[in-house]
């Protein structure tokens, strides 16, 4: 076979057999906590969704198995040549779907692209670690060429240290001056000359300077993104919009944006957000690009917690993980089984006896608690809440659930995990539901024993 000829289905990357397996692996990104439960690698294997010939069908949710199928094209074809299914932990919302969609899109066209298996495989991995980016970028008011390039230039800025201390901005890109000026009239003054993106990274000072105050951000316009003024970004308070849940720092600049307007934020935890302005959040951390879903989180989390608490152990949550502490939060179904999951709870002489003693008064509604709340949840052990919302413990050791309660639940035997807040967190979800933060970022949700739900 020739290895120059096109159609050579042997040299074809769309029809080499690990390219859907690839992909599977790259959307799990989006879809925390899913793995990959079937590969198409022939034709006759994908399912019939009864496919539009008009147009392609990229993404589809399978309500039946609770699978999510992602396809991939050949050139001029409107039929999928191979496919991917992954199993979920949860239900994908609107915004998951078209974020998938759009990431399917761009790594089937970089396939296609990159075709040639042997002769085109440093192209496919230079496209590689530019993928997430590009795929972001096609949601944003911006196309890829300025998206990338200002993103490159945060992000070689982020390597660099101001006087000691790590690199920290809020940039805001807006394709219409005066709307968000209008709207954010108090809170922005215009430069009577503009600059370069670039030169105000690299070449000002004063520039530097003023991205490292986390209460004032910079202003960039259009497909140029010359910096045009400083925004002054208000003091956060109680959230009120239900709609829009995020960590509270993320939450006064995403209220800021007007449409055809998003943001980049550089975190003092080297990490970098992209919020874009109908809520959707992406963040770099340690390397790695992970969609943020908020909304869909937070739908999850109420719907297996209480009414009256859900709001609040979710904003808890969001800002832990914004800060990167590590945290457990226990919401046991009956509080008079605190003993089975504290074994020291009434004991007289136990660890950090006069905190535990003082939080008993905490309630997670009362915004004047709310600071005392976040310090002591980051400390070593777990926050323990009623359905009501008051604090029994914090701090505590979580013990090893009775071999009755997991019979009573359907569960055969103990888990154990490599980290211990994990299995703590297990341990305690075998009353009830508990969530668990890790030191970088991801929330698991816990409920009898089983994991329902990842983000991060």
């Amino acid at each position: 076979m020739n290895p120059d000829h096109n159609d050579d289905r042997v040299y074809e990357r769309i029809f080499a057999p690990r390219t859907a397996e690839r992909l599977g692996k790259e959307l799990t990104f989006i879809f925390p906590g899913s793995h990959i439960n079937f590969v198409a690698r022939k034709e006759n294997e994908i399912p019939d969704f009864s496919f539009d010939p008009g147009s392609k069908c990229r993404v589809h949710w399978d309500e039946k198995t609770k699978q999510i199928w992602s396809f991939l094209y050949s050139v001029d074809t409107s039929i999928p040549v191979r496919a991917v299914a992954l199993l979920l932990l949860q239900e994908p919302d609107d915004f998951d779907m078209q974020f998938a969609r759009a990431y399917t899109r761009v790594f089937n066209a970089d396939v296609l692209h990159a075709y040639d298996v042997l002769r085109h495989r440093d192209s496919w991995e230079s496209l590689m670690v530019t993928r997430i980016p590009r795929a972001i970028a096609t949601l944003s008011p911006f196309s890829t060429k300025p998206f990338s390039r200002w993103l490159k230039w945060l992000q070689d800025a982020m390597q660099l240290r101001y006087e000691g201390r790590v690199f920290q901005s809020t940039l805001f890109m807006t394709k219409n001056l005066n709307t968000f000026a209008s709207v954010n009239e108090d809170n922005f003054v215009k430069f009577d000359v503009s600059q370069s993106l670039n030169d105000f990274l690299f070449r000002e000072k004063w520039g530097r300077a003023i991205s490292n105050n986390g209460d004032v951000g910079v202003l960039g316009i259009g497909r140029s993104g010359r910096i045009s003024g400083l925004v002054s970004i208000p003091h956060a308070g109680i959230q009120e919009d239900c709609d829009m849940p995020l960590p509270t720092p993320l939450y006064v600049i995403a209220k800021m944006l007007v449409p055809g307007t998003m943001a980049f934020v550089c975190t003092e935890n080297s990490d970098l957000y992209v919020i874009l302005n109908n809520g959707a959040v992406f963040v770099k951390t340690q390397g790695r690009w992970h969609f943020r879903n908020y909304n869909s989180f937070s739908k999850l989390m109420m719907a297996f917690l209480p009414e009256e608490i859900s709001a609040s152990i979710l904003q808890y949550s969001l800002d832990l993980s914004y800060k990167r502490h590590g945290a457990l939060f226990c919401i046991p179904d009956n509080v008079d089984e605190i003993q089975k999951i504290v074994p020291d709870y009434r004991e007289r002489i136990r660890p950090n006896s006069a905190l535990r003693d003082a939080v008993g008064s905490l309630c997670i509604h009362n915004d004047s608690h709310r600071r005392m709340l976040l310090a002591v949840s980051a400390l070593d052990g777990a926050l323990v809440i009623s359905n009501e919302g008051n604090v029994f413990d914090a701090a505590c050791m979580i013990g090893q659930p009775e071999q009755s309660r997991l019979d009573q639940i359907g569960l055969k035997k103990f888990k154990r995990f490599a980290g211990a807040r994990t299995t703590a967190a297990w341990n305690a979800s075998v009353y009830g539901t508990s969530i668990k933060i890790s030191e970088d970022g991801l929330i698991t949700l816990f409920r009898y024993g089983k994991i329902i739900g990842e983000m991060g």
